[in-house]
């Protein structure tokens, strides 16, 4: 039985869990993806994370 999560195996959100490898994986920035909320750019996947930086970077140029 893990020591913080008290499951076996460990829950998901576990910092002992293992990693799932069948996961995705984000083409732009190499962490896994684990929410179902991705883009599909090129064929490839991309967090949500990478995607709301490339807006950020968009909107503080339109301000220049």
């Amino acid at each position: 039985m893990c020591e913080l999560c008290h499951e076996e195996p460990c829950l998901s959100g576990c910092p002992n869990a293992p990693v799932d490898t069948s996961r995705r994986i984000c083409a732009w920035c190499d962490e896994p993806i684990f929410d179902d909320l991705y883009f599909s750019i090129d064929g490839e996947p991309v967090c949500s994370d990478c995607v709301d930086d490339c807006r950020r970077y968009d909107t503080e140029r339109e301000a220049m």
